[in-house]
């Protein structure tokens, strides 16, 4: 094979590869200000963790939306993590939360949120839930 060949092909592979790669780059949406891994669960046919994501919304007013979500650890070497279960535990309609605290409890994790009231930013709010397999969620305590 003539080097000018193996060179152009060799370039041309490489350029296919980055451009692939950045295709599959995921996209965070900007009113995204908090993502983290939550622990862990395990059932009898699977393992995985779960993911707390917190958003906010508007403008004058700025609230919080909270989404918890089961993510499958990959059992094959090729395979992807997969996304189980999808809730959301708040709604962005009053309030404004700072970065939650997670706790790892024996059989589940606690989620416990803070922050205030976006229409009465002197008032706190606080509340948490319980994250279990299978995609529970149980409150723990309401927000107020």
């Amino acid at each position: 094979m003539n080097i000018y060949r193996w060179l152009w092909v060799s370039s041309a592979c490489v350029l296919l590869a980055t451009v692939n790669f950045a295709a599959a780059s995921p996209q965070v949406d900007s009113s995204v200000i908090f993502v983290a891994r939550a622990g862990h669960w395990q059932t009898d046919e699977s393992h995985g963790s779960y993911r707390v994501v917190l958003w906010n919304q508007g403008y004058e007013h700025v609230t919080s939306g909270v989404m918890v979500e089961w993510i499958a650890d990959a059992v094959e070497a090729n395979e992807n993590p997969r996304m189980l279960f999808t809730k959301t535990v708040v709604e962005p309609t009053f309030y404004s939360f700072r970065e939650p605290k997670i706790v790892q409890l024996k059989d589940r994790v606690r989620i416990i949120l803070s922050g205030v009231n976006s229409y009465e930013p002197e008032q706190e709010i606080s509340c948490s839930f319980d994250l279990a397999p299978g995609g529970v969620v149980s409150t723990t305590e309401p927000c107020a």
